[in-house]
C-alpha cells in the first residue's frame, strides 16, 4: 500500500492531517491529495479491511487504522511463518516438486514480511525435510 501511495505521489499526505501550507491554492491541492489517498486506500482494501477503516474521514486516518491493526499482527505472523518453515517436511502424498513448492512459498511469505530467507536456508530446509527414503 505504501508503495502505491508513493507511486501516486500521495505518501506525503500520510504524515499530517493538516497541510503544512498557508495559501488557499496549496491547501486545495493538499485536500485533493488527501481525498485521493483515502479513496486509493479504501479501494485497495479487502472487504474486512474496508470495514475497519469505514469511519475514517481522511487518508491518514485510514492508514493509521490499518497500520495499527496489521503492525500488531506482524510479529505473530512472522513467528507462525517461521514455525511452518522450520517444520516443513515432504509428506508421503507429496512429490518432490510439491515439497519444493511448499518450502519456496513459505520462504516467499517470510521475505514479504521482512525476513530474509537465503537460498542456502531453503536448500537446507528441503534436504532436512525429505525423510528416511532419501537418506541413502
Amino acid at each position: 500500500m505504501r508503495s502505491l501511495l508513493i507511486l501516486k505521489d500521495l505518501w506525503d499526505t500520510m504524515h499530517e492531517d493538516i497541510p503544512p501550507v498557508v495559501h488557499a491554492e496549496q491547501r486545495g491541492v493538499w485536500n485533493k491529495k488527501q481525498e485521493d489517498a483515502h479513496s486509493l486506500i479504501h479501494l485497495s482494501c479487502e472487504r474486512d479491511q474496508a470495514r475497519l477503516c469505514a469511519n475514517a474521514r481522511t487518508g491518514i486516518q485510514a492508514w493509521e487504522i490499518l497500520s495499527a491493526r496489521y503492525a500488531s499482527n506482524n510479529i505473530t505472523n512472522v513467528m507462525r511463518l517461521e514455525e511452518a518453515f522450520g517444520q516443513a517436511r515432504k509428506s508421503r502424498e507429496q512429490n518432490m516438486e510439491q515439497c519444493i513448492g511448499q518450502v519456496s512459498a513459505l520462504a516467499t511469505q517470510l521475505n514479504s514480511v521482512g525476513v530474509e530467507v537465503s537460498d542456502n536456508r531453503i536448500a537446507h530446509r528441503i534436504l532436512n525435510g525429505l525423510g528416511q527414503e532419501f537418506m541413502n
